[in-house]
């Protein structure tokens, strides 16, 4: 339920709409611009697939209900196909963008700086262990 604030995330889906701006951009069809925002949702792919590339958060097989309490309640899993396909999809659209499409300064900045957090978090937890 992209419009209800209180709904679940899903991933499949949100790879779908990640998938349409990346192609978008690759076919020219849509402003560069757009490419800042398919990276950001490609983030937030991302965070569902775990270490093992199990695809989480995909809602099983749903057809069109009357009510919206049916959507609230529908079951997610890992590894269905169904939603695996979307993600590897939006994938290689993304891999496309990065390689043809000079990415907007925004998002370059907002890169290095989360390369830098990264970075520092790092840092900060090998002297835990010190």
């Amino acid at each position: 339920l992209i419009d209800k604030n209180d709904s679940y995330l899903e991933t499949s889906a949100s790879a779908m709409f990640v998938f349409g701006l990346a192609r978008g951009v690759n076919r020219g069809w849509i402003d560069q611009d757009f490419s800042y925002v398919a990276d950001i949702g490609w983030d937030g792919v991302l965070e569902n697939i775990d270490e093992e590339g199990n695809v989480k958060n995909i809602c099983v097989g749903t057809g069109i209900m009357p009510a919206l309490s049916f959507y609230y309640k529908r079951p997610v899993e890992s590894n269905i196909p169904m939603g695996e396909g979307p993600v590897l999809r939006a994938g290689v659209e993304i891999l496309q963008m990065e390689k043809y499409h000079e990415l907007p300064a925004r998002a370059k900045y907002d890169r290095i700086i989360k390369e830098a957090k990264e970075k520092m978090n790092q840092k900060i937890n090998n002297l835990k262990y010190l």
